[in-house]
């Protein structure tokens, strides 16, 4: 989980705090 969200940060899409609070309720919905 966070080595995905660290490399997804990396990328540069969205903003650090903004883009790991959603890219964790993305991947919370999907592993649910």
């Amino acid at each position: 989980g966070l080595s995905a969200d660290i490399e997804i940060v990396k990328c540069g899409e969205i903003p650090r705090t903004e883009g790991k609070a959603q890219r964790v309720l993305d991947l919370r919905k999907g592993k649910m």
